[in-house]
């Protein structure tokens, strides 16, 4: 058992008052866990969460701390509804220890730590009973539910669902702010499908452990044969290291399409008969989507991030294809690779006001044998819930130049 470095001060659920935390402990969410450092404003942690939230009041010395780790981390404002956002200046040492500076201003400061790489999801109860990880499905292909901020924006308070939205010419209306399952890793259990049957995906070496393979960037084990790679891909898969490497969304650098709709922070969409957009709230990005036949994007575009997409109907479903990457992004948290090569394809069926049945399937020979599948559910957030600005160079500046956060250079051997 880890030494304990925290000690609960106040809890809304399942913790006692006075109780040690251990170095890595899971919490459910950010209200569950009240802890004193057990030094002046800095308390040890080892668990890792894609979101840890913090707060601290210099005089009582209290904190409220979700677990994360390693040296690799975003700092940004967010706020919950009806609360004035606020920002903690931190720094966050080779050892993996949050120091929170005790030169503040004010009473009470909120502020959230959101990790854009290596980093992995607080548990929900849900999952310490047995139920799938965020945005993984049922091994008959069923679509995850829920989505982004574990359910806290948008999750609550909708109104019934009612017919499906059209547009001028007479297809699915696709706008709206929408709650997208947060998935941080494409492969979890149970979530990698046939695209052909919709069915769980089988192949060779499935779930073999990787011995040889560096730490998993989630902190959730050893890595695994948990996708049809090939050598190359293998490779790729095995020596991604964010913490001693660099990782461009550390840096500030984009996303990548899979990874900014991986992303828990939810997305606006707009639409029209000709074309649609997608406003992620992760690093304030967006990504245009033609959906009229006669456009075309010119022939010597160059490749990005975020590569280029084309959108097509299919009866009410849109299909909307990927491609022309640069090859430096990963497809998600986890760090599953990709090459220049990937072919992504994204459907969206708006099934009522409040849903839309996702799929995406991943193409990509040079990284995988077989082409593979999540399916998800998005639903609506209510209308009181608005798109944020989020700034990760705010914060990640002074901590890329200070070292806190290790510089990400582009690989040498890219594919």
């Amino acid at each position: 058992m880890a030494p304990a470095f925290c000690q609960v001060r106040a809890v809304s659920r399942g913790f006692r008052t006075g109780q040690s935390v251990d170095e890595g402990a899971d919490v459910e969410s950010v209200d569950d866990l009240r802890v004193k450092p057990r030094r002046p404003n800095v308390c040890r942690i080892k668990g890792m969460a894609e979101t840890s939230h913090f707060s601290s009041n210099r005089r009582r010395g209290r904190a409220i701390v979700l677990p994360f780790a390693h040296a690799r981390i975003i700092l940004t404002r967010y706020r919950y509804p009806g609360r004035r956002p606020w920002r903690v200046p931190t720094r966050v040492d080779s050892s993996g220890r949050l120091t929170v500076s005790t030169r503040l201003n004010q009473g009470l400061m909120w502020a959230a730590i959101v990790a854009a790489m290596a980093v992995t999801p607080v548990l929900t109860l849900a999952q310490r009973e047995g139920g799938a990880a965020p945005g993984a499905q049922g091994a008959q292909g069923a679509p995850a539910g829920g989505g982004a901020r574990g359910g806290g924006r948008g999750a609550a308070n909708l109104p019934p669902a009612g017919p499906t939205p059209r547009l001028p010419n007479g297809k699915p209306d696709l706008s709206g702010h929408w709650n997208n399952p947060y998935t941080p890793d494409m492969a979890a259990r149970g979530s990698v499908l046939d695209p052909k049957t919709r069915m769980p995906l089988q192949f060779t070496r499935m779930g073999e452990p990787l011995a040889d393979a560096r730490a998993s960037a989630t902190g959730r084990g050893g890595r695994t044969y948990d996708l049809p790679y090939t050598e190359k891909g293998l490779k790729h898969w095995k020596e991604y290291d964010p913490v001693n490497n660099g990782d461009y969304a550390g840096t500030c650098l984009p996303f990548g399409m899979s990874r900014n709709i991986n992303s828990p922070h939810g997305l606006q969409m707009v639409q029209n008969n000709d074309a649609l957009s997608i406003m992620f709230e992760q690093n304030t990005w967006f990504h245009w989507v033609p959906t009229n036949p006669a456009f075309k994007w010119p022939a010597d575009i160059p490749e990005s991030w975020n590569g280029i997409s084309t959108g097509r109907w299919d009866g009410d479903t849109l299909i909307i294809e990927t491609k022309g990457f640069n090859g430096y992004t990963r497809l998600d948290t986890s760090g599953h690779p990709h090459s220049k090569e990937l072919v992504m394809t994204n459907t969206l069926k708006r099934t009522d006001s409040n849903t839309i049945e996702h799929t995406v399937t991943v193409h990509d020979p040079l990284t995988y044998t077989q082409d593979w599948m999540n399916v998800r559910t998005w639903r609506i957030k209510p209308a009181g819930d608005v798109i944020m600005e989020y700034s990760c160079e705010e914060n990640n500046l002074d901590n890329i130049l200070s070292g806190a956060i290790k510089r990400w250079t582009p690989p040498e051997d890219e594919y």
